[in-house]
């Protein structure tokens, strides 16, 4: 990723970045503050409902299709600001309900335009689909591990001067008015999709068995992708590595799985990226299941969390370039809020599966759970793919 490459998409890494990092540096700060008010059990509630509407949100951007990109760019950014806003009124219900909402349509509907986004400027610089579609990984990893650093950098100076409470809302709200600036951002102009006849309001019928193989395999795909890495600080900490040491590896981590999606970006890659995408996935199962014979959980547990995070720098690389493939080019919208809303889905079940797996089995039951779902889900993907292009060139 060069100078010159990224001075040509600095609007777009601007906006990844400060999504991302205002998302993170918010929802880092809100568990904290809901922790210090003795709300846990409202803070697990708002995610929950938030996963269920950013996981309905679909149903309300096929009817928004028409509308101008930068119109909807606006208007949604402007409310899942405020949704970010209202995180600060721990002890309103109505309010906290309101703000998950609120930030779960809006936050969703946001990430569906800014694929659409990506997507256009690939379809207008084919050459470099594989740099473009590794731009938002990359950032957004970047965003998550400055943002943690930055947050409680921040919280410790307010502290200074003021209780917690008013530290915490002064970042929250700080956060919120971060995500406003990505109003200043001017989408490109991109063509409006026409309405198509819906099933149940939920897949196009011209294609309705596309839609719903694709939505049956997302969930089963953000189930394999989360089942292990959401509860990764608990399998690592209980595996006998303490707390502070854990929070090290994670750490270490995340930077080696931002270096990693260099590798894919390469064009060698980007040629390849069905059987790559393919390999990488049954590389990390091989790896996981050879740790498991070590006999030592407490090292094995680290060559499990490093596969399984760095992994992930490919699956989503890979995953978004190989979708366009797939998706029948006039219905990418509706088609991105179809798989967006079963992903969500998948990566909502994933959490209290891995936990009832991992407590009832121990790390070598989740592990061989986790093997067989990533086998299952990537060569249905990986069949699929050959399928469609099958079907394009006949």
């Amino acid at each position: 990723m060069t100078l010159a490459f990224i001075k040509k998409y600095s609007q777009l890494i601007f906006f990844i970045f400060t999504f991302y990092f205002a998302m993170k540096i918010s929802s880092y700060s809100q568990v904290l503050y809901f922790q210090n008010n003795h709300q846990l059990g409202w803070f697990s509630a708002y995610y929950s409902i938030m996963a269920i509407a950013g996981a309905i949100s679909f149903i309300i951007s096929n009817q928004l299709i028409s509308f101008p990109i930068n119109t909807l760019h606006k208007a949604f950014t402007l409310l899942y600001s405020a949704g970010l806003f209202l995180r600060i009124f721990v002890q309103i219900p109505i309010l906290i309900v309101s703000s998950a909402i609120l930030s779960g349509i809006s936050a969703s509907i946001v990430l569906l335009l800014l694929r659409r986004w990506i997507y256009e400027i690939t379809d207008r610089n084919h050459e470099e689909r594989g740099k473009i579609h590794s731009i938002r990984f990359f950032f957004m990893q970047l965003a998550f591990i400055f943002s943690t650093l930055i947050s409680g950098l921040i919280y410790k100076i307010l502290s200074l001067f003021f209780s917690s409470n008013w530290s915490y809302k002064a970042i929250l709200i700080g956060a919120s008015l971060l995500m406003l600036c990505n109003m200043l951002i001017k989408f490109p102009d991109i063509q409006n999709f026409e309405k198509k006849e819906m099933h149940f309001f939920l897949f196009p019928k011209d294609n309705f068995k596309l839609a719903l193989n694709m939505y049956i395999l997302y969930i089963l795909m953000g189930i394999s992708v989360a089942i292990i890495t959401s509860i990764l600080p608990a399998v690592i900490h209980g595996s006998g590595w303490s707390v502070q040491i854990t929070g090290l590896i994670i750490s270490v981590i995340s930077i080696l799985t931002l270096m990693f999606s260099y590798i894919y970006q390469r064009n060698w890659v980007t040629i390849h990226a069905n059987n790559v995408f393919l390999f990488s996935q049954l590389l990390s199962v091989v790896i996981c299941c050879f740790s498991l014979l070590l006999g030592a959980p407490k090292y094995s547990v680290l060559a499990i969390s490093a596969i399984t995070e760095i992994t992930l720098a490919g699956f989503f690389t890979l995953k978004e370039l190989l979708e366009y493939e797939i998706i029948p080019v006039a219905q990418r919208q509706i088609f991105f809020g179809i798989l967006q809303s079963s992903f969500l889905i998948g990566d909502s079940f994933a959490s209290p599966i891995g936990t009832s797996v991992y407590l009832a089995g121990g790390l070598e039951t989740l592990v061989w759970i986790y093997s067989l779902i990533v086998i299952v889900s990537s060569l249905a993907f990986y069949t699929l793919l050959r399928k469609r292009k099958h079907f394009k060139t006949a």
